[in-house]
Order: C-alpha cells, then structure tokens, then sequence
C-alpha cells in the first residue's frame, strides 16, 4: 500500500476516529435493533473459536503465502496482506509478524491505515474489509461489483476510493459501507490509484493507461504517458511532484501536476510494483526481488541487492530511511539506511510443518519440510529456527522428553537427537532407510519410531541406537503410541492396528476392517484410545483394542492427528481446516472455526488449557482456553441494582473440581477486565453463586460480564456472556421538533462538554458526526440541518470526561 500523499504534504492533518455503534435510542424500533445487536454479539462471542493464528514471521518465516501490499502508521506500526485473506501485523518495525485472523477468504491487493486503529483492506471478488481497532478484529463491509479490486485509496476518515480489474473507479463517502461507480474513458484494467486532495487524483492502469481528475472522481480525462508499458503505480511527493511505475523498467515523472509525465533513464528492465519517496529519495520494489533507489529525486537510479529472489510487490516508506517491502512467498525485507542495504527476514521458503510438541507451556518444538526445526523458549511468542546439520529431509515428527532432550525423524530414515535443547543435533545413521512417521518415548531412554514398509524402530538409550522389531506388515505406519514400558499400538495404512505388551518384541495384528488410511492413534491409559484417519474415520476401543468402534466425525475430511487430554476431551485436525473437539469421549464431535483452509497436520496440548496445531503454508494455531472443567453453567444472569451496583448471579451443576470463580467485567463485549472472585463451594451436586460489582463510577448503558471458573489443575472454562443495561442513556431535549433548517440541542447542567455528537438516519448509518463540538460550561450547540431530506433522525451524545451518552430523534 503505497503512503498518502496528504500524510507527505499536510503530515496527516485529518485524523479523526471513524465511529459506527448501533444505537440504543429511546424509540422503540431502534431499541429493538439494538437489543437484537447485543443478543447476536452475545451469541456470537460466546460460541466463538478460540483456535487464533499464532504466525510469527521475522526469525520463524512460517507463511508462505504471497504479500501483495504494505502499510505502515509510523516507524514501527504495520500490516502487509495478501493470498487466502492472509493479514499479518507488526509492532516492532518489520522484524516480527503476527497473524491477524482476517473475515475472508479472498486474496486481498492492498491495505490503508489512516490511524493506528481504523484502517481498511481490499481484494478480489470486490471485497472490502474494515477494523478500527488496529486489526484484532476486520469486519466485511461487502463486495464491490463483485470485481477484482487492486488499489485502494483512503482520502480522509470517511471518503474512500477503489480501483479495479473491470477498468472502474469506486468511492465511498461513509467509511467503504455504501460504494458509487464511475465509468471512465477506458476500459483498460486499473492498477492504481492516488489523491493529493479531495477532489484531485490519478488512476494509472495497463497500455500506458494514465487518468486524471479534478473533481473528486466525478469526472476523468485522459492524460498522455508516452509508453504502451503497464503502469502499476503511482506516487506524489508533493502536489506538483509525481513519480509512475511500470513494467520493464518504466519509470515517469511529471514536475507540473500531471500535466505531463517524462520518462526517466533506468538501465533496470525488471517489472516494477511498487513505489515510495521521502523528499530526495524515491525507491520503486519488482520483479525477481528488483530494488532500485534514487537519492536526486530521479535523476540517477541504483540497483540495490534486495536478499531475495522473490518478486516484490509492495513497498512503504515511512520516513526517508526505513523502508519495509513484501513479496512472493511469504518475503518480508527491510532497509534502515535509505534502500542502500537490505535484510531478509524471511524468504518464505517453508511450505509445510508437519509435528509440533511442548514439553510444558514455555519450551516447544516444531518441524517440517526441508529440515525445519523451531524452538520456542516463551509459549510460542518468539520461535528460533535450529540447525538439524543442515539436513535437508522433511522432518515428519519430534518429541522431547525434556527442555533438554529430543529427538527428531523423517524422510530417507533421518534421525537426529539432542540434549543442548536443539542447539546441536547429532546424526543417527544406519538404521534403517525407509522414511519414518513418527517418534514417541514414554521416558528419557524407552522410544519407538515407525514408517514405512511396515518399519518399527526401538531404542532403550535415548535415541543414540535403535533396534528393529518385526511387525509383520509391509504396510506404511504412520504412527505408534506407548503407554508404558510394554503396552503400545502402531497404526497405518488399510487400516492396520498393531498391538505389542512386550514393548515390541511381537506385534499382534489388531486391524479394523477398513480399506482407509490410519494417521494417528492416542491412549489416555491402557483401555481407553482413539484411532483417525481417511474418510472421516474415527475409532474408539474401551477395552486397550480388544475390539473397536466407529465413531460418529459428521465429516468425510482425511484426519490427520488426534490429541486427548483425558477420557472425555480431545481433538481431531485434517484437510480444510478441519477442527474437531469432543467432551464426551467422543460420543459427539463438534466443529471448531480455524480460519484456514490449510491442511492441519498435527495438534498437541502442552497443557489441558493450551493446545498447538501446525499444518501446511506454515499454519500454525494456537488455543489458550481448550479445555472445559468437569462442570457445566446451567444459569447465568445479571440486574443493575444502581448506576454503580450490578448483582451477577450464576449456577453450575457440581463443582468440586473448581478452584476458584473469576468475574469479568466488559463495557464492550470483547475486552474483559476482573472485577471479584469467589472461591469455589467444592459442591458435588448444584450450587448457586452471587457477586455484587460496585462501580467506580456511575455507569450508563450495556455491561457484559462473563464467569471464568478455574480448575484446581489450573484449567479453565467460560460462561456464556451475559449483558444488563444500567438506566438508559440520558434524554437530550433539542428545539424546534419537527425542524426545518437549525436544530438546537441543549446540554445538560452537568455534562462536561461534548466530545462527539453524531446524527444517524432510521435506518443505523452515520450522517454526520462532530468531535469537541462543547466545552465544560457551554449550555447549547446548534446544528444547520437544512440539507438534510425529510425524514426522521436520531441524535447522540458522549459526554467528554465521564463518557455519558445522550441521546433524542427528530424529525425533519
């Protein structure tokens, strides 16, 4: 995403928060729509996933998906987007990248941040995507004409304008919520577009294709460019200086305004994406990993060494010396030295991650292909990439017995271990050639490892020598559980299930008689375990595999891993994304949200309440609050008694298994704070609880409060969200109702001036809004609604110190 140039002249002098809140208004339809909003918000807040992207870029590079642009609010805040809806964050300047969980599927083209919070996002299919609260949520504002859009253009908080493949130009005067087309004099597809002020701008496209407007985009003109080339971008750095980009090394610049554009000498023939400038410095980012500065405002350019090779899509130049690009295959490079030298934070080269495993909520591993191997020493936080002896098979699978020792298999019968922590790996060779599934010790000297041809491997000295057993199958076996010393089961493909009480010196053929492949086996003790594989198949033995069961997946999708942490909890992961949990034993598997279409490959639990997930394009999910306690909330309300007094009362079926409850207080239904505890009853049947949250300050409007109850293992569980309405917001009284051209509003004696006032239509959208329109003392604002068409409007106010919200409707 290119920097506006209303930030590089005027250095954002428009910066006002975009506000949209359904309202709670004193007339009944629009209190109706209000309560149905906190009702759906409750619903869908309290059944929400809690499986959230857990990608770090910068030292881990785990996304290999394609970047196609970048923005960043100051030298340190950013987001790139890209392929599969793909959102990632930074907070550190570009050297780290998280995930943010985006509300499509659709490649996304381009990205537009004008505060920290409120920022916007465009893609194929039309789509528009709104946060404005920095990204940890984007909503879907809709889709536009259904057209794949590439460039994005954010004019001021509310007017927005978009350009697209189908050769249109798009704007929208309220925040991207309702769009207006413009038919222009091409129909060449649109690659760009850029305002230096509300009404003048430029859209730039393929053939040479430049377009000038003079009044806001009701109106274009063709203007001369001197190439047939594809222009791909277009930069003011101020509003008579601009720079355009294109393929084979085109670069124009115009010194009048657009009113004619030459071509600059570049001995560089890449394709070029992307442009940014600072004052003297322009630097445009291509194909290959194309990077070329000029520090004389054009007149000479160099070539630059990006670090990769990778095609460069998008680049962002907050000051004149940092400067962030992204690209192809997940490439993040930066440069704090004015684009002369480049770093890679990552090449994107890793493309599937095949076996994670924790050894307790801090220290942890993951693997994949190509010899990847990760450490986490913070609960996934930061991940270090380790080096196997630079080995290039896929690791399929690790285990750690603990923070200091492991072992690692894989592809060609690879086998590495460890007791540095994986800071240096030895090389198990000579065991066998056949590629290897999976590894498991049940201490730091007894493991198994299988693969295939029916291979079954065991060491009794920590994985420096391995033995091999005879399982009497050819079959690949794709996995292998030990509950102690003697007790295991291998499974694969056809359906193989082996069995062994000797600890492997006989395998006894268990197989289900099933033609589908076997992924993974888990055992929570000698009777009870799961079975997953192809076809949706999940098989459960009560009886240590005397006999098995199919159990009801609702689902046809290849499972990959299952993980338990107890006979009646556990998950299933497979293709699409697939997410199943159970609370029965399997009884009755439901669904959970992944956000992915990603193949999931493994998931581990290091703790009950915290559960990893890894699978192809580097996902990586996390879950924080996995598992639920032995009880379940069967009431759950809560009655204002006062402005500054809320009663909160909830009922559980037994809790002799709790610790502690938590009572967590929002005034949003997102962000929850404490607020009280109460320590547990130890009840073995129902019990009833109530807890009294005495307010700070007088409160008006809804609070949302939920009841964390802690386990005495340490795990937890969630209520529902309950909301109450404290009073209702403050009635304003305003002359003359019905109103013809000034309304007056008179504010109340004890307001402390008004910080926002918004006027809204009957059918929810924002009409007008108004920042520190009042001050501490005034008595009436007035406010000129003579544009406004007849019909009925609401009004609404927020106190400025307290936060007190007034509100009234008039007519016109």
């Amino acid at each position: 995403m290119k920097i506006s140039a209303l930030e590089s002249v005027n250095e954002r002098i428009i910066n006002i928060k975009y506000i949209i809140k359904i309202q709670n208004l004193a007339i009944m339809k629009t209190h109706f729509i209000f309560i149905l909003f906190v009702f759906l918000l409750t619903k869908i807040v309290a059944n929400a996933q809690t499986w959230q992207p857990a990608n770090q870029l910068g030292n881990s590079g785990f996304i290999n998906v394609t970047l196609n642009s970048t923005d960043f609010v100051n030298d340190t805040v950013g987001w790139a987007v890209g392929e599969k809806g793909n959102i990632l964050f930074t907070r550190d300047g570009g050297q780290t990248w998280r995930s943010q969980g985006s509300s499509t599927s659709y490649t996304l083209t381009d990205v537009k941040f004008i505060s920290s919070s409120h920022g916007w996002a465009v893609g194929n299919s039309g789509v528009v995507l709104s946060t404005n609260n920095a990204g940890i949520s984007w909503v879907t504002l809709g889709q536009v004409d259904n057209t794949n859009l590439t460039s994005l253009f954010v004019i001021n908080d509310s007017t927005i304008v978009t350009v697209g493949m189908n050769g249109r130009f798009y704007k929208s005067s309220n925040a991207g919520y309702n769009w207006s087309s413009q038919t222009l004099p091409t129909t060449e597809p649109l690659e760009d577009v850029f305002f230096i002020s509300i009404d003048t701008g430029w859209v730039v496209g393929w053939s040479g294709t430049i377009l000038y407007t003079s009044n806001g985009g009701n109106t274009w003109s063709i203007r001369p460019s001197g190439t047939m080339q594809d222009l791909n971008a277009i930069f003011f750095v101020t509003p008579s200086e601009g720079y355009i980009v294109g393929t084979s090394g085109t670069i124009l610049k115009t010194q009048n305004a657009g009113a004619t554009w030459n071509q600059l000498i570049n001995t560089n023939t890449e394709n070029l994406f992307d442009l940014a400038a600072r004052g003297s410095t322009v630097c445009a980012s291509g194909s290959n990993g194309a990077i070329i500065t000029s520090n004389n405002m054009g007149l000479t350019w160099t070539a630059r060494h990006s670090s990769t090779s990778n095609d460069l899509n998008s680049i962002c130049m907050f000051n004149a010396n940092r400067i962030r690009a992204v690209g192809d295959n997940g490439a993040v490079i930066i440069s704090n030295d004015a684009g002369i030298s480049w770093s890679s934070l990552t090449n994107g080269t890793l493309s599937e991650l095949y076996s994670i495993h924790f050894v307790n909520d801090s220290s942890g591993w993951l693997t994949g292909h190509s010899g990847t191997v990760y450490r986490t020493q913070d609960g996934g936080i930061n991940w270090i990439r380790q080096n196997a002896n630079n080995t290039t098979s896929t690791i399929t699978s690790c285990f750690f017995t603990s923070v200091n020792r492991g072992c690692i298999v894989g592809s060609g019968g690879s086998i590495f271990t460890t007791n540095t922590s994986g800071n240096a790996w030895t090389t198990r060779s000579n065991f066998t050639l056949q590629h290897l599934s999976k590894a498991m010790f049940i201490n730091t000297l007894e493991g198994w490892a299988v693969g295939d041809h029916g291979t079954i491997l065991k060491s009794t000295d920590g994985g420096s020598n391995w033995s091999l057993q005879t399982s009497n199958t050819t079959n690949w076996l794709r996995s292998v559980f030990f509950i102690n010393s003697s007790l295991g089961w291998a499974v694969g493909d056809y359906g193989t299930i082996l069995k062994s009480t000797d600890g492997g010196i006989t395998w006894v053929n268990q197989s289900y008689n099933t033609g589908q492949i076997l992924f993974d086996i888990h055992f929570v003790d000698e009777s009870k375990g799961w079975i997953v594989g192809s076809g949706g198949i999940i098989l459960h033995t009560s009886n240590g595999g005397v006999s098995w069961v199919i159990q009801n997946s609702g689902s046809s999708q290849m499972f990959r891993a299952t993980h338990f942490i107890n006979s009646l909890q556990g998950w299933v992961v497979g293709t699409n994304g697939t997410i199943l949990r159970t609370t029965d034993g399997g009884l009755t598997w439901q669904p959970e949200v992944s956000n992915t279409t990603n193949e999931l490959i493994d998931v581990h639990f290091s703790s009950m309440g915290k559960g990893w997930i890894v699978g192809n394009n580097g996902t990586l999910l996390l879950n924080t609050s996995a598992a639920t306690l032995p009880t379940d909330f069967t009431e759950i309300k809560a009655a204002a008694i006062s402005n500054t007094s809320t009663n909160v009362m909830w009922s559980v079926s037994t809790d002799n298994n709790v610790n502690i409850y938590t009572i967590e207080r929002s005034t949003n239904g997102r962000s929850f704070n404490e607020v009280g505890t109460i320590a547990s009853k130890n009840a073995t049947n129902s019990v009833s609880y109530k807890f009294t949250d005495n307010l700070q300050q007088p409160h008006i409007g809804i609070l949302y409060y939920r009841i964390k109850a802690v386990g005495k293992d340490g795990s937890h569980k969630y209520s529902k969200i309950i909301t109450t309405a404290i009073n209702t917001a403050m009635e304003l009284k305003i002359f003359p109702n019905p109103v013809q051209n000034e309304l007056v509003i008179q504010i109340p004696n004890n307001t402390d001036g008004i910080a926002l006032l918004q006027i809204f239509d009957i059918n929810g959208r924002e009409l007008y809004q108004q920042a520190n329109i009042a001050t501490l003392g005034s008595t009436t604002i007035t406010l000129n609604v003579a544009t406004l068409p007849q019909g009925t409007y609401y009004l609404k106010m927020k106190d400025k110190k307290r936060g007190i919200i007034m509100n009234s409707s008039f007519i016109k």
